[in-house]
C-alpha cells in the first residue's frame, strides 16, 4: 500500500457513535477520518475531482502526502480546534494559495497549520516552497 493509500484508509462510524456527536462537544480523530471518507465518497459518487482528505493523523507531523489539483483537508491546530484547509477550487489563480475556513475566525495561522498545508502542497511547486498568506474568511 501507497503512502497516499495509507493515509485514505475508509474510516466509518458505528450508529451508536454517531449518536454521541452532540453540539459544543469535542470530535476526535476517528470521527473527523469519518468526515473525510464520506466526503471522498460524496465526491467520487457526483464525479468531482477532490484531492487531500487524508486521515488526520498524518497531519500530527506535517507529514501529509503531496495533494495534486483542487484539495480539502480538515486538519488539526494543534491545539483542540480543527481547520478547513482548501486549495483550488477557484478562489484564487495563485498555485500557492490555501484558504482556511474557521469557525471561530480566529486571526492568523499558527505554524503547524502552516506546515501542515505545506506538505499538502510541496509536490506543486517544490522549488518554490510556502509563503504565508492571510487567511480568507
Amino acid at each position: 500500500m501507497t503512502a497516499k493509500e495509507q493515509a485514505r484508509v475508509n474510516q466509518t462510524l458505528s450508529k451508536k457513535k454517531i449518536d454521541k456527536i452532540a453540539p459544543d462537544e469535542w470530535l476526535n480523530d476517528t470521527v473527523i477520518n469519518a468526515a473525510s471518507t464520506l466526503l471522498r465518497k460524496l465526491a467520487i459518487e457526483n464525479d468531482i475531482e477532490v484531492g487531500g482528505l487524508y486521515n488526520v493523523e498524518f497531519g500530527v507531523s506535517a507529514n501529509y502526502p503531496p495533494a495534486l489539483g483542487n484539495w480539502l483537508q480538515i486538519t488539526h491546530n494543534g491545539i483542540n480546534h480543527w481547520l478547513l484547509a482548501a486549495h483550488g477550487f477557484g478562489h484564487n489563480e495563485d498555485p500557492l494559495s490555501v484558504t482556511i475556513y474557521d469557525r471561530l475566525k480566529k486571526k492568523g495561522l499558527n505554524r503547524h497549520v502552516v506546515a501542515t498545508c505545506a506538505s499538502l502542497l510541496f509536490s506543486i511547486h517544490p522549488r518554490k516552497g510556502f509563503h504565508n498568506q492571510q487567511a480568507r474568511y
